[in-house]
């Protein structure tokens, strides 16, 4: 129960944080996305979902890792515990809101390290708009 509690904090702690993708413009607003037609394909056990608590109901336990959060260009707003969820788009919008697709940090490759930087995965956000 205690764990419960303690991973429930952590979640809300996270979901705070407020990430902001390089691509996004400074006024707030996501940068337009590809038509489906040209989305990429997912990587093995990627979620897309509207918040981080979506993709922490995803996958129980873990949270997302800042180191990972820099290293593919994302800017957290204060540090977070580490874990075994990596972050490999996100979009920020109305102060609040945040869209991240999130895969199991085992399943990160140098290359899908290098697409999300380059924003190949950001299409998949199909409600990062207001």
């Amino acid at each position: 129960m205690q764990a419960r509690k303690r991973m429930a904090a952590a979640v809300a702690v996270i979901a705070s944080l407020g990430l902001a993708l390089v691509g996004c413009s400074g006024n707030g607003e996501p940068s337009p996305t590809k038509p489906p037609s040209s989305s990429p394909t997912r990587p093995a056990s990627a979620f897309v979902g509207k918040s981080l608590q979506d993709a922490f109901a995803h996958s129980p336990g873990s949270v997302t890792s800042m180191d990972a959060v820099k290293e593919l260009g994302l800017r957290p707003a204060s540090p977070a515990p580490a874990s075994r969820t990596t972050v490999i788009a996100a979009c920020y919008y109305n102060d609040t809101q945040v869209n991240v697709v999130v895969i199991p940090s085992t399943s990160v490759t140098e290359k899908i390290r290098d697409d999300a930087r380059r924003g190949k995965y950001d299409s998949l956000l199909t409600d990062c708009r207001k």
